[in-house]
């Protein structure tokens, strides 16, 4: 196969004996070392499953030798037929149209803001990366410089903020998401709430707004203004919110995809390649 990356439209195509047999967009996270593949076009000779381990190892492959990370892929015309079921028991998704908004959220809305303008969201790199750092386990070697490349990276970053008593104002929350070019993938990551304000609302008031944001913002709705899509994430397979996370996200409509049973076209590079 000869695939195609054009680094400025994001575009990717797939040619097989000078034919194009898909198409698409692309996105990368280097920081978070994720990859977003939305194929709009796939015409393969018989769409068995060895024909499609075919396909997506090659591509796999190919991204690994440029980036080394893992590679979600979208490819809706497949979404009514049986597929292999994804076997990483930690991703969820949801279609997008499929998307839940929480109602009576109690937020105190003196004590609480939240921001996504990342020019703001940059001025509280200090203290960011002490709550990033000392609450997800995954980022406790995190450092500022890599912070700044957390909000950068993404399409939307999102910050709670908090006043305390003596009016310090100090950020509490903080997601991100990536989204594909046409908006009909998107991932959601380093979704983290200061362990002295869980329980309180704040995971769901944060990623309510996110959500608000991101399917309302002019920006994100400029030529794509449907609803169609995924919204994927990977969940913590330990640490405080390895429990209680998936029954947040399940709230908004978010499925196991080892547990759904529906056929939502989303694979992962992990079922398909080989590492030998």
């Amino acid at each position: 196969m000869d695939i195609k990356l054009n680094q400025d439209k994001l575009t990717i195509q797939v040619d097989r004996n000078n034919v194009t047999i898909a198409h698409g967009t692309w996105v990368v996270d280097t920081i978070e070392k994720t990859i977003l593949v939305d194929f709009q076009e796939l015409s393969l000779s018989s769409l068995d499953d060895e024909e499609l381990r075919t396909f997506f190892n090659d591509i796999t492959l190919f991204f690994l030798k440029i980036y080394n990370v893992k590679v979600f892929y979208r490819i809706p015309m497949l979404s009514n037929r049986k597929m292999i079921k994804i076997k990483s028991k930690t991703i969820m998704a949801v279609e997008k149209n499929d998307l839940k908004q929480l109602q009576n959220i109690n937020i105190d809305q003196n004590k609480f803001s939240f921001t996504t303008n990342k020019k703001e969201i940059h001025s509280y790199s200090k203290p960011l990366t002490e709550m990033l750092s000392t609450n997800a386990f995954w980022l406790t070697k995190t450092n500022e410089n890599e912070t700044a490349n957390r909000i950068d990276s993404s399409s939307i970053t999102l910050m709670i903020l908090y006043k305390d008593t003596n009016e310090s104002i100090l950020p509490v929350g903080f997601a991100r998401l990536l989204t594909s070019s046409n908006q009909n993938l998107t991932y959601l990551s380093d979704i983290v709430v200061a362990i002295s304000h869980q329980s309180q609302g704040i995971a769901s008031y944060m990623l309510n707004c996110l959500f608000q944001v991101f399917l309302n913002d002019d920006d994100h709705l400029k030529d794509h203004n449907d609803k169609s899509g995924l919204i994927c994430l990977q969940c913590a397979d330990r640490g405080s919110g390895a429990e209680s996370a998936p029954k947040l996200y399940k709230k908004f409509g978010f499925e196991f995809l080892t547990e759904s049973e529906k056929n939502i076209p989303l694979f992962l590079n992990e079922d398909y390649v080989k590492y030998d």
